[in-house]
């Protein structure tokens, strides 16, 4: 579990930053479980200010974003003493065979998940990630 601050013990708290309002609903919707509360952020730098301010337990994060696209945010996401041991797993429609590499040899990025995703997959992967069941 990330070291992120919950607003009750058994409280997970995700943060999703993502540029795409329709995917942001669906994903919280998909997710939605008793122990996890949504945040979320339509660009990088709000994502980053987020993760600061309340320190998540995971980071869902998309790579295609307004200004600084997903990559800089992790990088800035791990430079950061507040937010460098908040789980992160990528949640993007880059899935040509270089994104899906850069993905898998990036050090301490938690989860690579492509858009069209599967829901039990996503599923699997947050809850893993989080210590909870779907």
């Amino acid at each position: 579990m990330g070291l992120g601050t919950s607003y009750m013990d058994d409280t997970r708290l995700i943060l999703h930053i993502e540029d795409e309002s329709e995917i942001l609903e669906l994903v919280t919707e998909i997710l939605r479980h008793p122990q996890v509360t949504f945040m979320g952020a339509p660009d990088g730098a709000t994502g980053l200010a987020l993760a600061s301010e309340h320190r998540p337990d995971l980071i869902l994060l998309d790579i295609m974003l307004p200004g600084m696209d997903g990559w800089e945010v992790f990088v800035r996401l791990r430079a950061s003493p507040e937010t460098a041991d908040i789980p992160v797993v990528m949640l993007t429609v880059k899935n040509m065979p270089y994104d899906v590499a850069r993905g898998s040899l990036v050090d301490r990025l938690e989860g690579y998940i492509r858009k069209p995703f599967d829901i039990w997959e996503l599923r699997k992967e947050i809850g893993a990630n989080l210590g909870i069941s779907y």
